[in-house]
């Protein structure tokens, strides 16, 4: 089973959702999909945005300039 390193960029996106199991009832999919991120997905980036005050242009700074 691969080990991924999560960035403390995801870890307080997860924990600012309240945890992954949270986060992803929030946004109506599974906990493991949740867990499989490196970067939130852009069809999520508006609903993570919401959920965890987390402007998108920290969430994916290489789609949004500052």
């Amino acid at each position: 089973m691969e080990k991924r390193i999560k960035s403390d960029l995801m870890i307080e996106i997860i924990a600012k959702g309240g945890g992954v199991r949270r986060l992803a009832s929030k946004l109506k999919i599974s906990p493991q999909a949740v867990s499989r991120w490196t970067r939130v997905p852009v069809e999520r980036l508006a609903d993570v945005e919401r959920i965890t005050k987390i402007d998108r242009a920290v969430l994916r700074p290489d789609i949004f300039d500052r």
